[in-house]
């Protein structure tokens, strides 16, 4: 195992340990506007995904919006 390998493993294992504490850390530092607008960014970003997925030429966007 060279030295690259070796800092990739540790980093990794560092990354299983503390991402899910990190999400909720973040969650629970942010305001509540922020937390809307980040869930607006993200609601945008899996309807741009599924539009695409269908073929949609519109962006999922109605008539309303």
């Amino acid at each position: 195992m060279n030295e690259d390998e070796a800092l990739r493993r540790h980093l990794s294992k560092l990354g299983k340990k503390g991402g899910p504490i990190g999400g909720k850390a973040r969650m629970a530092s942010l305001t509540p506007k922020q937390r809307k607008e980040l869930a607006k960014k993200g609601a945008a970003a899996r309807w741009a995904t599924a539009a695409a997925k269908m073929g949609s030429k519109r962006g999922g966007k109605g008539k309303r919006g």
